[in-house]
């Protein structure tokens, strides 16, 4: 689907409620995929009533939308490859308007037909085996999106699709080019590395922080405690970098369900040291244990069909 008509679309029915969008389901004449509704104030007004009802989680100004949106659309082109890849594929950004008048964005992508690991009735649902593989996975198609230049900044259970055993990611909104210096606080609260709390340099261990606490999660721990609103604050700023400069004990203390295996419970928790020196910096590091335990465990790891250097 990677040539068809962005205007002969319609949007079918409401897939989730983002943080600053809205996800449907669209079809064409011959396809079906997903569409990322970004609208400014206007185009809310003039919403059909069935869609109208539909409203994203945070109040954020219509320019951070927009500019976040631009961005995924940006960030997808360069992760596309041809053939498999562990990503969700962007088609097309198109501008919507009504005659002459802007009402905002629609963002054209992949529809993934599976479920998401922010789904407690879905992670409660899957073995040992299977998170550890979803563990693997995910390290590599982060490995993948590395070896583009590109950090995610948002990794969290939601942002991790599975479909018929295999994952995905999603949601580049937040993503930067590694090695970049933030210029707003970018991420979401529970998960977020001391160094996207000051603004400072981003590198592949930012997105392992993000992952080791993503999987805490999903083992059976709580996100870190983060609240959107003490972020913005001095103090919680001036904490995160006494952390960042100083502090080399994991800020996840225990994963219940990976304690029958101390070294994957290790793991978790050696991603999630604030002290950047003293974090697992590459995800290589990460994909060899992971590969150690599941021979020890008897366990078959999902290998990727797309090209990742190891």
């Amino acid at each position: 689907m990677a040539n068809f008509d962005t205007d002969s679309y319609r949007l079918v029915e409401k897939i989730a409620l983002g943080a600053e969008s809205v996800l449907y389901k669209a079809r064409s004449a011959e396809d079906e995929f997903c569409v990322k509704t970004v609208r400014n104030w206007l185009g809310k007004l003039m919403a059909p009533s069935r869609l109208r009802q539909h409203s994203e989680k945070l109040t954020v100004s219509y320019s951070s939308k927009l500019k976040h949106i631009r961005n995924e659309f940006e960030i997808g082109q360069k992760l596309q490859q041809i053939g498999e890849i562990p990503v969700v594929r962007i088609y097309a950004l198109r501008r919507v308007r009504s005659c002459i008048v802007q009402l905002g964005y629609d963002l054209l992508m992949e529809y993934i037909d599976g479920e998401d690991l922010g789904d407690r009735k879905t992670v409660n649902a899957l073995s040992l085996a299977d998170k550890i593989d979803y563990f693997y996975q995910s390290t590599m198609a982060l490995r993948y999106v590395h070896q583009t230049g590109i950090a995610h900044l948002d990794m969290k259970p939601s942002n991790i699709m599975i479909r018929q055993g295999t994952i995905k990611l999603i949601d580049f909104g937040m993503s930067t080019t590694i090695g970049g210096h933030l210029r707003s606080l970018s991420g979401t609260a529970g998960y977020l590395s001391p160094e996207q709390i000051v603004q400072e340099r981003i590198d592949e261990a930012t997105d392992i922080f993000g992952l080791g606490v993503t999987f805490a999660v999903i083992f059976g721990s709580k996100p870190l405690r983060q609240n959107h609103d003490d972020l913005q604050e001095k103090n919680t700023r001036m904490e995160a970098r006494f952390h960042l400069a100083n502090t080399s004990i994991p800020l996840i203390d225990s994963v219940p369900e990976a304690r029958d295996i101390p070294e994957l419970e290790k793991l978790i928790q050696r991603c999630t040291v604030p002290k950047r020196e003293h974090r697992l910096g590459d995800t290589k590091h990460i994909i060899a244990t992971l590969q150690r335990i599941a021979n020890d465990q008897d366990i078959k790891l999902t290998q990727p069909r797309y090209s990742v250097l190891l």
